[in-house]
């Protein structure tokens, strides 16, 4: 059977300090969790290293500062391991409700996993010990922060909104359009992009548009002193002067994560580091294809109904 391979979801520094998740699937037909599973990869050591594997939809993953995962499971359970080199029994699933279509977190006792439970947005925390429902004022889509009581989500509609280390409070969103990323610089400095293509700047004195793309704008980070945005098939974009400038057409990025250690870059063909804005380097597809070619795919006779099929 022929598959398809492709990256999602890097969290981490650098190539040699993340996680990211691996999708294979039927190369006879798109991306389904009943065609297809997810691999949860380590990257150490210039090497990549496949440490799990679930039959159906990882939908993200959270590299922690301390090199532990957690990753979300489309059926509402999260499946986390503060050490991913040990074996795959040692890795914990937290089984919750709803379907989850998001993880991020800024510590290992500080998480959050959001989605949808009977048609409303949905977003539980973790505080270390145990899962707990927290309000939302909204469909979230992404999270970022850098301290407990500095944290962002984004989402359905222009949602805007801040966690002041209790509660999400909603903000004025110029947008009403999904905004799919997020990135927290410092206390007056914040970044957002928008599936309309619109990169937005927030501060002291709220949000506004500061440039635009014709096409769905993925990801946003600020790294060495710019302003990096994924362009998904537009490749790697910086602001430069007002405008969103391609960089590196030839990376994808669709997920960017940009910590001390360098911005880590996530394309469907490639995981991408640079740890000074100027040189990149990463590991292609082709050596998580190789990884798993001889293991047998887990929806191996199951029955699929595919496109022309009755």
């Amino acid at each position: 059977m022929k598959c398809s391979y492709e990256f999602n979801h890097g969290s981490g520094s650098n190539v040699d300090d993340a996680h990211c998740i691996g999708y294979r699937y039927d190369a006879r037909w798109e991306w389904t969790p009943e065609s297809g599973e997810s691999w949860v990869i380590e990257l150490r050591d210039h090497k990549l290293h496949c440490v799990l594997v679930q039959p159906g939809w990882l939908t993200d993953l959270w590299h922690s500062p301390t090199g532990g995962v957690f990753s979300s499971f489309v059926n509402g359970r999260v499946v986390r391991n503060l050490e991913p080199t040990s074996p795959p029994d040692a890795w914990t699933t937290d089984t919750l409700s709803g379907t989850l279509a998001g993880i991020w977190g800024l510590a290992d006792d500080l998480v959050f996993t959001w989605g949808q439970r009977d048609g409303k947005p949905y977003m539980l925390r973790w505080d270390g010990k145990v899962w707990a429902e927290i309000g939302v004022p909204g469909f979230v889509v992404a999270v970022h922060g850098i301290r407990p009581d500095l944290i962002y989500a984004v989402g359905r509609e222009g949602l805007l909104a801040r966690w002041d280390g209790n509660a999400w409070s909603a903000l004025a969103s110029p947008l009403a359009s999904t905004l799919s990323a997020v990135f927290v610089s410092s206390d007056d400095e914040t970044y957002a992009c928008a599936s309309s293509g619109q990169l937005l700047a927030g501060s002291t004195h709220g949000w506004a548009p500061i440039a635009s793309h014709a096409r769905m704008l993925h990801a946003v980070a600020r790294f060495a002193g710019s302003i990096w945005v994924g362009g998904g098939p537009d490749g790697l974009l910086r602001l430069d002067g007002g405008q969103l400038v391609p960089l590196k057409p030839n990376i994808k990025a669709k997920r960017l994560d940009a910590r001390a250690g360098g911005l880590l870059i996530t394309a469907p063909d490639a995981v991408v580091e640079t740890r000074d804005g100027q040189r990149f380097w990463g590991q292609k597809i082709d050596g998580f294809s190789g990884i798993v070619a001889d293991q047998s795919p887990s929806w191996v006779g199951t029955p699929r109904e595919g496109p022309g099929t009755s």
